[in-house]
């Protein structure tokens, strides 16, 4: 029988070992979840759907894992996520939104309502392609510190347990 503890593991005791294991799959999935956001509306769909079970799954272990440094890990984890997703991209979506509002050229929709041809599937279709380069570059711009910053917990945490130390402040936004 072959022993399946890798050297980083073989001090650990099992439930500490299935904890590892938990936390590197988390900073996975959180971090693969991004991605996925960018690719098409399967895999942004794909994407929410393990973010949502990731963060479920760190709720879950929290308690088991409490008094060791994974229970860091997974609050830091649990932090990225609500930060993330109840503060940052709630804000960066309303000031695309207001952008996109301001500058948005609707002559093509105003055009459809005013000779009533066409339909407002066209109408759309016809706004958001003569304004693909403004909605393109708006939404890197406001997202792109987003992205970075998400990346960046999912790495920085990643790192810190690969090196077997929490997170010092696990209460940081950054």
């Amino acid at each position: 029988m072959t022993d399946t503890n890798t050297p980083e593991t073989a001090t650990l005791s099992a439930q500490e070992a299935e904890q590892l294991k938990l936390c590197r799959m988390l900073y996975g999935i959180f971090a693969a979840s991004m991605v996925l956001q960018f690719i098409n509306l399967t895999t942004i769909l794909l994407g929410t759907a393990a973010l949502t079970a990731g963060i479920i799954l760190a709720y879950l272990e929290r308690k088991k894992a409490k008094g060791t440094l994974y229970a860091n890990h997974l609050q830091w984890l649990i932090r990225t996520f609500w930060i993330g997703g109840a503060v940052y991209a709630p804000i960066l979506s309303v000031l695309v939104t207001g952008v996109l509002v301001w500058k948005m050229n609707m002559a093509a929709m105003a055009e459809a309502f005013s000779t009533g041809e066409g339909t407002m599937e066209k109408a759309i279709q016809d706004v958001m392609a003569a304004n693909h380069t403004l909605i393109v570059t708006t939404s890197l711009v406001c997202f792109a510190p987003f992205v970075i910053w998400w990346f960046w917990r999912c790495y920085y945490g990643w790192k810190r347990l690969a090196l077997g130390k929490g997170i010092p402040n696990v209460m940081s936004w950054i």
